[in-house]
């Protein structure tokens, strides 16, 4: 019986609705019933594809079949360790022993069942599609499992290991699961027909088979027919369905991608054209709603970046290859999401923000965080750029079936250069990235949760990632899975599996469901200066100003571009509350290395916090997910207050392992209360930073100045750089440094010899007071009365 509640609930959803949106919904689930009608008095629910064009130009696949042995041979000989995988898997799978997602050696037994999670051992009902609820774990288990099995990229392993070998009984297998999914999985019934985009990833892994083994004697009489009539099935059923009001994000472009490629490579068919243009349509009209102008995906997730940028590439190249015009917005998205990887790519390691969807558009085994730069071989090749070949270093079997046997010396002929520019603003989807003298890499999350209800974003906000010679050392835990009984999914996605800071043991958002948070918060940058020596972050976010008693969590962050990162986190509020700060070391670096700096491999960070009575510090086994569905222990540092705000913590992290000296670090007394100071002493070298908003004259130590922070580094006595915010003068024991005839929003010093070179976007209002030791000489007496006014 329906409830009075869900009445309601099912009446707020529809008023909520444009009317474009209710009758697309009303037209889906009259489709549903007339798909089952059709399928009750007919022994086949298959639709026909015996309607053709007879005239019309056949599609072109990415490679003509007079290609293929080119291609393997270049692979033979450029990529023997990729040949090897791929036989020895295709081993595997004629065995029915399945890599899927982050799972290995899954066994399907004699009789694979195509509705069966083999992990969790539970089989989805055999029902209309539209009547099974994937959400439910009791009754179906994981899905993401059964859909991986079910996307049939397995088959083109198959189709390659017999190019490879000519063994024809990688074909038979091949062709004998494709004929056993078309009897087990009957239109429209099964859960396989339950997500429109798993249609199209079947469909996708269909062509490529195709394409693969058209015109050898290993494919069965009528399978030609008998593959057309399963296609035409399969884009009739993503047209009716799309995604286009409940999953308006990778499942549509994906969908979108499926119908493209069967309307273009099956012109023979009736609705060809139709499917074709539909499809190019949402890619192209995805290409410019999902990604922000910096290119970012606006899932908030690297992997769903790398996962949409699969998509756009494939049906980029494709259209190319059936002579399509290539609108220059489309490229223009390719580039500036390959930019974006490219800038996450200077430390070596990305981070994995956000969700991880397990899933790849081609070789699904590269489904890890170092393969995130995988379509950047492609881009060097396509766009000519030095810089996406740094970063993906080699180049990928998938840039070599995209773009032909030439794309090895192609990539090869391109010259080498540096990746990223730098310290960079990722502006509009807040993704902050500091890069120092040594190309080590912080990267902060400070954008939007997500768009939509955020339903692949975590709540990370203000969580940082630090990765040292290529590896990481602070890392994101990342996802884990989607399924299960659902504790692991909201571990993962919530705010203490994140280099941030939890209240009060709460997210920073509302975990409403598997796929949506509610309370979201709101992050403001309110300061990002890059320099040579010095980058500033500062944001601050409003998630837990829900509470009885609000907090604002606050991040300051200084780059000291000489392997020194200064992490001050500042919660203002009142009342009692308690704090953790989590630090989440990458799996296998021990707790004593994160905490003395003791190298690990070729990679070293020492954390050390200021000294803080009223913080404690310990160390606790927590979680890392290196692929979906698998999880390994990994250390996590909580530094924990309990106590009245306001409160804060500055932590050192240090990458420099030439350094063996004893370090310090410390706050300078200061009978200023607006003051806050830290200096850190690492060998013959002092860091300072000195934070004092309001703009009034202070005094701290050997400094002085009017400045909201002011930045030094001091080596051997000797000021080499400083860095001046919102002030006019910076002092050093007693003797005038800089002055500004008005406050400027930044100055940088850096010194080359005896002198300072001057940054700074007011430069005309910057004086440099002559002198090899910072110039003319101001008294104390004249520094006090400058405090006093």
């Amino acid at each position: 019986m329906t409830t009075r509640r869900s009445v309601t609930d099912i009446m707020a959803r529809v008023s909520g609705m444009s009317a474009a949106e209710i009758s697309n919904r009303l037209r889906q689930e009259a489709a549903k019933r007339l798909d089952l009608l059709r399928y009750r008095v007919m022994t086949n629910g298959a639709r026909s594809a015996k309607s053709a064009r007879a005239t019309a130009e056949p599609g072109r696949f990415f490679f003509d079949y007079q290609d293929i042995p080119e291609i393997l041979s270049t692979m033979r000989k450029h990529m023997p360790g990729q040949v090897n995988a791929i036989v020895a898997e295709a081993e595997q799978i004629r065995a029915h022993r399945f890599r899927l997602l982050g799972y290995r050696d899954i066994h399907y037994g004699t009789d694979i069942d195509w509705h069966l999670d083999a992990v969790h051992q539970k089989t989805s009902p055999r029902k209309p599609w539209f009547k099974i609820n994937y959400f439910n774990f009791d009754e179906v288990g994981d899905p993401k499992i059964i859909w991986e099995l079910n996307r049939h990229q397995h088959f083109v392993v198959l189709a390659k290991a017999y190019r490879l070998t000519g063994d024809r009984r990688f074909a038979d297998e091949l062709f004998a699961q494709w004929y056993s999914w078309q009897e087990h999985n009957p239109y429209p019934i099964g859960i396989n027909w339950a997500s429109s985009l798993e249609v199209a990833f079947r469909s996708l892994s269909w062509l490529w088979v195709n394409a693969l083994l058209r015109w050898t004697d290993a494919v069965p009489a009528g399978f030609s027919s008998d593959l057309y009539g399963a296609l035409v099935t399969a884009a009739g059923h993503i047209n009716r369905y799309l995604s286009t009001y409940t999953s308006p994000n990778t499942h549509l472009l994906g969908e979108g991608v499926g119908l493209f490629f069967i309307g273009t490579l099956c012109p023979e068919v009736v609705d060809a054209k139709k499917w074709q243009q539909a499809g190019w349509q949402i890619i192209l009209e995805e290409a410019g709603k999902q990604v922000r102008p910096d290119g970012f995906h606006f899932e908030q997730s690297t992997y769903y970046h790398v996962y949409a940028l699969d998509f756009f590439l494939h049906a980029r190249m494709l259209a190319s290859r059936n002579g399509i015009e290539i609108p220059a917005s489309l490229d223009d998205t390719l580039l500036r999401m390959m930019n974006v990887l490219c800038t996450l790519g200077q430390g070596g390691a990305a981070p994995a923000f956000g969700d991880d969807d397990g899933g790849r558009v081609f070789d699904s085994s590269r489904n890890r965080r170092e393969h995130f730069f995988d379509p950047l071989a492609a881009g060097a090749v396509l766009f000519q750029r030095g810089d996406f070949k740094h970063v993906a270093r080699n180049v990928t079997e998938e840039a070599l079936w995209l773009l032909g046997a030439g794309a090895v010396d192609r990539f090869q002929r391109i010259a080498n250069e540096p990746a990223g520019s730098g310290s960079t603003a990722l502006r509009d989807s807040g993704v902050y990235v500091m890069v120092n003298s040594r190309r080590e890499q912080l990267v902060v999350d400070a954008g939007p949760q997500g768009t939509h209800s955020a339903g692949h974003g975590h709540s990370d906000a203000l969580s940082l990632h630090l990765s040292v010679n290529g590896r990481e050392i602070l890392s994101d835990p990342g996802s884990f899975e989607y399924g299960g009984d659902g504790a692991g999914r909201r571990w993962f996605r919530s705010t203490p599996a994140h280099n941030t800071m939890q209240v009060d043991q709460r997210d920073q958002a509302e975990q409403k469901a598997p796929f949506a948070w509610s309370a979201l918060p709101q992050t403001r940058v309110q300061r990002w200066i890059t320099g040579r020596e010095f980058d500033v972050f500062h944001a601050g976010h409003n998630g837990y100003e829900r509470l009885a008693n609000p907090v604002t969590h606050e991040r300051w962050i200084v780059n000291f571009k000489r392997g020194v990162w200064l992490l001050r986190d500042v919660a203002h509020g009142s009342g009692e509350h308690e704090l953790d700060i989590a630090w989440h070391l990458a799996p296998e670096i021990p707790e004593d290395a994160a905490l003395t700096g003791a190298p690990y491999g070729s990679a070293s960070v020492m954390i050390l916090p200021s000294e803080e009575r009223a913080w404690t510090a310990s160390g606790k086994q927590e979680w890392w997910s290196p692929a979906y569905g698998r999880k390994v222990p990994g250390t996590t540092l909580h530094q924990t207050f309990h106590g009245a705000l306001p409160a804060e913590l500055a932590n050192i992290l240090n990458t420099d392992t030439a350094v063996k000296e004893p370090a310090s670090f410390r706050r300078p007394e200061t009978d200023n209360k607006n003051l806050i100071a830290y200096e850190y002493t690492s060998g013959s070298t002092q860091y300072w930073a000195m934070f004092a908003p309001g703009g009034a004259p202070w005094l701290v130590a050997e400094w002085s100045s009017d400045a909201d922070l002011l930045c030094a580094v001091v080596v051997e006595g000797e000021p080499q750089a400083i860095l001046l915010c919102n002030g006019t003068y910076v002092d050093r024991r007693n003797q005038r440094i800089l002055s500004s005839a008005r406050p400027v929003s930044w100055c940088e010093l850096v010194r080359r010899g005896a002198d300072y070179e001057v940054d700074s976007p007011e430069r005309d209002f910057v004086t440099l007071q002559p002198g090899s030791d910072a110039g003319e000489p101001v008294s104390a007496i004249q520094s006090s009365e400058r405090l006093e006014q």
